[in-house]
């Protein structure tokens, strides 16, 4: 879990305060990107913030699932 929180802190530290209201937003309230497209930053910019956050997320190691008998 601190490895999940050190990664995800790392890349917020380079976001502008508005793009991470908008990354809370998206992933706390369920607001979709399209109501932020360029209105906090372009569209492709804030696809590609996305896409980062998708390849921190999935390089992230998950236990594996339990059999209990």
């Amino acid at each position: 879990m601190q490895e999940i929180k050190r990664l995800v802190n790392e890349f917020c530290k380079q976001l502008k305060p508005e793009l991470k209201d908008m990354c809370v937003s998206k992933y706390k309230e369920n607001k979709p990107f399209i109501e932020f497209y360029n209105v906090v930053a372009p569209t492709g910019y804030i696809m590609a913030l996305n896409k980062e956050l998708n390849q921190i997320v999935n390089r992230i190691e998950r236990p594996q699932e339990r059999l209990y008998a």
